[in-house]
């Protein structure tokens, strides 16, 4: 079970974190859901706002778009 520090309230396939090998107890990016159509994203150094929007991205769209 993963600690996502209240910052998601639904359970989700499209929850996640990341860390770094460096620094396995501090989160890079945290990715919850929080109802219906609500989403937190939270990001810390190293990784780049631009970067974490992209994976948020790829992870809603990849596991909502059907099969081709």
């Amino acid at each position: 079970m993963l600690d996502f520090k209240k910052r998601a309230t639904e359970a989700s396939v499209k929850n996640f974190l990341l860390v770094t090998k460096q620094d396995p107890e501090h989160d890079s990016v945290l990715f919850g859901k929080r109802g219906r159509d609500e989403f937190n994203v939270d990001v810390q150094y190293p990784m780049s706002l631009f970067q974490a929007f992209a994976i948020c991205l790829s992870a809603v769209y990849s596991k909502s778009a059907p099969s081709l």
